[in-house]
């Protein structure tokens, strides 16, 4: 597959020094992670003794959690800002008993443990939060390196499934959805909308696709030429002028072509049987099943087919099949030598809208 590879191959050596020098990186990486831990737990220890001994009281001028936080902030030299932070996240852990056990032993960092705190504080159902918590301690160590967007995912794809108010924040938030435009003295104005995942994805590639429908020679930024596209909906252009100031300048003959997101979903949520969230190819964000009844009334389905039969690809670019099935399964950049395919995942179908 990769004979013919561009460039000088680099064969490392595998001496017992290198092994040596991996070893104590290994070994340095696990112990950060348990002093971070540990921070953490003496933390959650103390705000606890505090607690205990003092009470709380109506008529005190300052609470435990401000006794507390000036304390954490003298030890460790920290902004009381800071410190709450630092408290928040040690707290956290009395939440998150079998994820702070997987954390305090090494096998995920600080940055893991405060995104799964982030993605989780809006859980209130205890026995959702212990069946979250004893998923998440199952498998968290073994997730490879992600981006934040993918990690986020991972975690609100379990969080989903196991939060019974999960959909009734997602529905009280689409309630809110608005477009404000903010008054300006300078000639522009500024705008915050809120809109449906889906939407905001579709929105984004328009956008995108205006912004490149001019010619090279155009001198506005691709941010200004985004901007100018959006305005340009507004009059119901669906392409933008060009300002290279040419006469004959052919970017006008250019079609801006369709703009179209890749959903991916199961098929008894699809058909109103289950209740597993969809996902967003393109950004792997989360559609709820309400937002997906929504989608699906006009979007077109592609049922995924998944190569079981399928012979080895010995080229280098795998096959439409392959790619597609791969995307859909990891929803991202994977690194391996092998596809699996679980019979769960024969009813899986893109939705293309």
């Amino acid at each position: 597959m990769f004979d013919h590879w561009p460039g000088e191959y680099v064969e490392l050596s595998d001496s017992e020094r290198a092994r040596e020098l991996v070893g104590q990186l290994t070994n340095v990486s696990r112990l950060e992670n348990q002093a971070a831990a540990r921070r953490l737990r003496v933390i959650a220890d103390l705000f606890e003794l505090r607690r205990e001994s003092l009470g709380e009281r109506e008529d005190w001028a300052v609470d435990t959690w401000r006794a507390v936080g000036a304390e954490v902030a003298a030890a460790l030299r920290l902004s009381l800002g800071k410190a709450n932070s630092y408290m928040n996240y040690a707290l956290a852990m009395l939440r998150l008993p079998g994820v702070a056990t997987v954390f305090e032993a090494g096998d995920i960092d600080c940055q893991l443990f405060k995104t799964i705190v982030y993605r989780t504080h809006l859980v209130t159902d205890s026995e959702a939060m212990a069946a979250i918590d004893n998923e998440l301690a199952a498998i968290v160590a073994r997730w490879p390196s992600m981006s934040g967007g993918k990690l986020g995912t991972k975690i609100d794809d379990i969080v989903i499934r196991h939060d019974p108010d999960a959909v009734r924040r997602v529905q009280d938030r689409g309630n809110d959805r608005d477009v404000t435009f903010w008054e300006s003295t300078e000639g522009y104005v500024e705008l915050t909308a809120r809109l449906s995942v889906t939407g905001g994805a579709a929105l984004d590639k328009r956008l995108n696709a205006m912004a490149k429908s001019v010619c090279e020679t155009d001198p506005r930024t691709v941010g200004q030429r985004r901007s100018d596209a959006l305005g340009a909906l507004g009059t119901g252009l669906k392409r933008l002028t060009c300002q290279c100031g040419e006469p004959d300048c052919a970017a006008s003959e250019t079609p801006t072509g369709s703009v179209v997101i890749h959903v991916v979903a199961d098929q008894a949520t699809l058909e109103g049987r289950g209740n597993t969230p969809a996902h967003l190819l393109d950004t792997g964000q989360l559609i709820p099943p309400e937002l997906l009844a929504e989608l699906k009334v006009t979007a077109r389905q592609r049922p995924l087919i998944i190569p079981l039969d399928a012979p080895p690809d010995p080229s280098y670019h795998p096959s439409r099949a392959l790619a597609d099935f791969v995307r859909a399964r990891d929803l991202g950049c994977v690194q391996q030598s092998g596809v699996r395919v679980g019979p769960d995942q024969r009813y899986r179908r893109v939705v293309a809208g």
